[in-house]
């Protein structure tokens, strides 16, 4: 939690940042700030006097669409904490509009205070965290409707979804022979850059690779250690692998991944159906809507065994929907008037030109959370309904106070008449 809360904290702490970016006479047209842990270094742009973009690589977030002015965000779009899809139902909004206010709640009132001391520390003079932080001049969306929900936007939120896939390069001989001899086809199994597949319980790694050796097809499999004991012969070994290039070759038929939103737009883009096995953050909601999409199977991290891979890579090769389902997917993401590469560079270009680009702000981006969600109109709603209740309140006692009177006066009248 330390790295989301204080991430932008350590960077700017760190000595080589000191001395590079606090150099007299640097200069900067434009700041790009990748979305994680990034509200001390909007400061950036506070230095430099220079608008700043915000990357995120993890798609569309709830705090991001708020900075540039999405409203009614819990409605539609969910915390990826609680790994629901963006179709709620009454009981999931209710849950994530709690989480979601809490956080925000949390964010405005301790958050960004505590964070406005040490802006002060690194960049004096500078206006709070929130006014900078609300700021942000363009956001890019590592996100596409192909391999996602189509959510509202607004025009400083541009969707670059495959802005980092590149054109395959030639394999390496030996990678090339491989997979050009897979007569059934390949397999690639990567968990990623923060998983290390050799510290995987012996176990594990055990029951993997059982299911592995009843394959026809061949498997690579990303693995930090240069041995694996009882590894079959259809089974490779490295600890790098060149993941775009081995997913663009023709034999790859299935791509065994952690689900990380860049790996799962490589196989998109290549038209590879998944196995996801989730560990960490957004993976969860990534692989989810990948399974709903029907392009992928889902294994869980610690469900890794012999009888659910069987099961997993049986469906996945003898089911043709998937893969169906998933070419289906990458011609819709390749159908773009523009490569999403040259749409982020467009765009970047776009801001400096026009000094930052304000013209391009949702006026909503200038309202408080309290005015966004209509929270001073309800309010002052609310209290005239109260007062409109008291007054209809009082005025229906007096009427029932003096037809009670009237009653009591005439029953005394009668009862003096009868005496």
């Amino acid at each position: 939690m330390s790295l989301v809360f204080d991430g932008g904290k350590h960077v700017l702490e760190d000595e080589n940042v000191q001395k590079e970016i606090f150099k007299p006479g640097l200069h900067f047209d434009l700041i790009i700030i990748h979305k994680f842990g990034e509200e001390l270094l909007t400061g950036l742009s506070y230095h430099f006097k220079a608008p700043y973009i915000l990357l995120s690589t993890i798609g569309q977030s709830f705090v991001g669409s708020m900075q540039v002015g999405l409203p009614g965000v819990p409605a539609y779009l969910p915390d990826f904490l609680i790994n629901i899809s963006p179709e709620m139902c009454f009981f999931q909004r209710l849950i994530n509009t709690v989480i979601i206010d809490s956080m925000l709640i949390y964010g405005y009132f301790f958050h960004f205070r505590k964070l406005d001391n040490d802006m002060q520390k690194f960049f004096p003079g500078a206006p709070s965290v929130s006014d900078l932080y609300f700021n942000v001049s363009l956001y890019l969306w590592n996100s596409h409707p192909s391999y996602g929900f189509s959510l509202p936007s607004v025009p400083n939120a541009i969707d670059v979804g495959g802005f980092h896939v590149s054109d395959p390069k030639p394999l390496p001989k030996d990678l090339k022979t491989i997979l050009d001899g897979a007569k059934d086809g390949a397999i690639f199994f990567s968990l990623g850059s923060n998983v290390r597949a050799f510290s995987l319980p012996n176990e594990t790694k055990d029951g993997i690779l059982k299911s592995f050796s009843k394959l026809k097809q061949v498997v690579l499999w990303k693995f930090e250690d240069p041995e694996l004991p009882n590894k079959p012969k259809n089974v490779h070994i490295s600890k790098w692998y060149p993941q775009q290039d081995i997913l663009a070759h023709p034999n790859v038929k299935l791509f065994i991944t952690h689900g990380g939103l860049l790996s799962l737009t490589e196989a998109v883009y290549n038209g590879v159906p998944i196995i996801g096995i989730p560990v960490f953050g957004d993976q969860f909601y990534n692989v989810e809507e990948a399974v709903k999409q029907g392009y992928a199977y889902k294994v869980l991290y610690n469900e890794m065994n012999e009888k659910n891979f069987d099961k997993a890579i049986g469906e996945m090769l003898n089911n043709k929907k998937y893969y169906e389902n998933m070419k289906e997917k990458s011609r819709v993401f390749h159908d773009r008037p523009v490569k999403p590469l040259d749409s982020t560079i467009y765009w970047i270009e776009y801001v400096i030109r026009h000094r930052g680009a304000p013209h391009l702000r949702s006026i909503t981006a200038n309202l408080s959370w309290i005015q966004l969600q209509l929270l001073d109109v309800y309010a002052t709603l609310l209290v005239l309904l109260f007062i409109a209740f008291k007054c209809i309140q009082i005025v229906i006692r007096k009427i029932v106070n003096k037809i009670c009177n009237c009653k009591s006066s005439k029953k005394e009248k009668t009862i003096k008449k009868t005496q």
